[in-house]
């Protein structure tokens, strides 16, 4: 049976222990200040990258991995003898799969599969998760694209933002470009739908949003049991009180707590606090 590995890339948010522990290759994007260029995650941490945005001239931008930098995973594992499946940020907002796909054809000795995963932060990374667990128990190439794909069409991320400035200025704002201008104290939630940033709703005061948060969960899972993260834009106090509401509230097999990679906080700026799923 092929030995699998999985690949994702840097907005999974995954803690580093869990890439650790099940082995999950990482290929960072970059956030660029200026004329500096730093590696997502590796260079800049989240708390470096929360403390330098409010001070920045302009507000940085991002790039997507080059094919090259796959090509320097790729090679190892290729010369280690393993089947790839890589996943990553949605295709709609980042070229980031493009360049897998043009990583692996430099790569001709290589099994590789590339999955869009259309949608970002812990939505990825829950679902990188649950592909790695799968290869650690053995599980076939087959066996595991199933899972991936079915999870790409059931993991839930919805989000609240406390400003749709960032989104706007970082040209990802998707479809909900139309809540731009609403009154004062106006929070959407947000989600991803087909790749892209998509309205769900909107109400006055982000304690509200986070209530309907929690209620569409429910409405959608049911008393079914869910494997989870909740996620945050620099406001631990904000995730840890989301945290305790979906522990005390929902049946989580397990919960992950991350915060927002300095790529993706880029866009959802601080404040963000965000809640990914999927029914087990």
């Amino acid at each position: 049976m092929a030995k699998i590995r999985i690949v994702t890339d840097s907005t999974c948010d995954l803690p580093k222990e869990l890439l650790e522990q099940y082995h999950i290759g990482l290929v960072p994007l970059k956030v660029i200040f200026g004329n500096e260029v730093y590696r997502d995650g590796i260079d800049m941490s989240p708390k470096e990258f929360y403390q330098r945005l409010p001070l920045a001239e302009k507000t940085p931008t991002t790039s997507q991995p080059s094919p090259g930098e796959f090509v320097c995973l790729y090679e190892h594992l290729a010369r280690e003898e393993y089947s790839v499946i890589s996943i990553h940020i949605s295709g709609e907002i980042s070229g980031t799969v493009q360049s897998a796909e043009l990583g692996g054809k430099m790569v001709p000795d290589l099994d590789l599969h590339v999955v869009d995963s259309k949608t970002v932060s812990l939505g990825l990374g829950l679902i990188v998760l649950a592909a790695a667990k799968a290869a650690m128990e053995g599980q076939s190439k087959s066996e595991i694209l199933d899972l991936v794909n079915a999870l790409v069409s059931r993991c839930r991320l919805y989000f609240v933002l406390d400003t749709l400035e960032y989104l706007h200025k970082g040209g990802r704002i998707g479809r909900a470009g139309a809540l731009l201008g609403s009154l004062l104290n106006i929070k959407p939630i947000l989600t991803f739908k087909d790749g892209v940033v998509t309205p769900v709703d909107k109400l006055r005061g982000r304690n509200r949003a986070i209530e309907r948060i929690l209620a569409l969960v429910k409405e959608q899972a049911g008393n079914r049991k869910i494997m989870c993260g909740v996620l945050h834009g620099n406001d631990f106090s904000g995730v840890m009180k989301l945290h305790e509401r979906v522990v005390n509230e929902y049946d989580c097999a397990e919960i992950l707590i991350s915060e927002i990679s300095p790529v993706i906080g880029t866009y959802a700026g601080p404040g963000a606090v965000g809640l990914a799923y999927f029914t087990l």
